[in-house]
């Protein structure tokens, strides 16, 4: 990823080191409120419950998009995209997001 970033002169994002860092931070069992874990009978589409790290459960899909929109803001290289980032109040449990807009 990094070797052809620099050979094709192509802005890297890396978000892998970005979540990485994130879940670290978290610890191994906060960590997982990021990730669809659902208990037996919590949710009518997982009756027998679920242990799904490859999706995220809704506050991961909330946390996540800012790592992304946070490497979009300090890459020098996408300045452009800089101009299209707002801060958002989001639920009261939230810091400020940065959110891409259309």
């Amino acid at each position: 990823m990094r070797q052809v970033a620099a050979e094709t002169k192509t802005p890297l994002l890396d978000i892998f080191e970005a979540s990485q860092r994130l879940y670290r931070s978290m610890g191994e069992k906060e960590s997982q409120q990021l990730f669809m874990h659902l208990p037996e009978k919590a949710h009518p589409n997982y009756p027998a419950g679920v242990t799904d790290n490859p999706h995220f459960s809704d506050k991961g899909a909330k946390l996540v998009p800012k790592l992304i929109a946070e490497a979009i803001r300090q890459c020098t290289e996408l300045s452009a995209l800089k101009q299209r980032t707002v801060e958002k109040n989001l639920d009261s449990d939230e810091r400020l997001a940065h959110q891409l807009v259309n």
